[in-house]
């Protein structure tokens, strides 16, 4: 844990409203501008000013400090879960996701943990996609709404190796085919005779 962790760990919840604000935060127009301009600027006048701040380096920050918190979370989660759609970065979006599923999960209502993951199988982010589908199918089997979405990646490979390339050292596992298998599991339970129809892709 690094100095700010601890710090905002020593705070309790009495940080929770502020990093929720950092995480809603949007881009001002002032430093869309400002980063136009930076990008024109020679190198040697860039290294005098201040680089201009992407809203979603703050937002990541900030869900980074959260997700440190999690046990903290639970009477916030709805409002997370608000939050969470509306952020334009997908790898944000992702993290922000990553971080809400967990306290989703935890959630007694069924019903809002369907909702949540239901609403997100429309997501821009197949990433995204995927992981609702196959909670959806660990919630409540008999949701079909994932179905498509399991499918497409049981049988599309290069979608999958695209979406989820395997980088580093050969002995780290595919991680395309990790995923897939994962699917294919999430589809069996949900439509198993469906399932008997379709096969991982090679």
């Amino acid at each position: 844990m690094n100095a700010a962790d601890l710090v905002f760990d020593a705070m309790g919840t009495n940080c929770i409203p502020f990093l929720l604000n950092e995480v809603r935060r949007k881009e001002s127009g002032f430093n869309k501008v400002y980063g136009w301009f930076y990008s024109m600027f020679p190198s040697i006048l860039q290294s005098k000013l201040r680089p201009p701040l992407s809203p979603y380096y703050t937002q990541r920050i900030a869900l980074s400090h959260l997700q440190h918190m999690l046990r903290k979370l639970d009477y916030v989660a709805s409002d997370l879960m608000a939050i969470v759609p509306g952020i334009a970065d997908d790898i944000t979006r992702e993290q922000a996701y990553d971080t809400v599923e967990i306290l989703a999960v935890r959630l007694d209502d069924v019903e809002r943990k369907k909702t949540y993951f239901v609403a997100f199988l429309r997501d821009a982010d197949f990433h995204i996609q995927l992981k609702s589908a196959v909670m959806l199918s660990r919630v409540d089997s008999s949701v079909t709404n994932g179905i498509p979405i399991l499918i497409n990646a049981v049988t599309n490979k290069s979608l999958m190796n695209s979406t989820f390339p395997t980088r580093g050292p050969g002995w780290i596992p595919n991680q395309a085919l990790m995923r897939q298998k994962m699917a294919y599991e999430s589809l069996r339970k949900v439509a198993p005779l469906l399932a008997d129809h379709y096969h991982i892709a090679e």
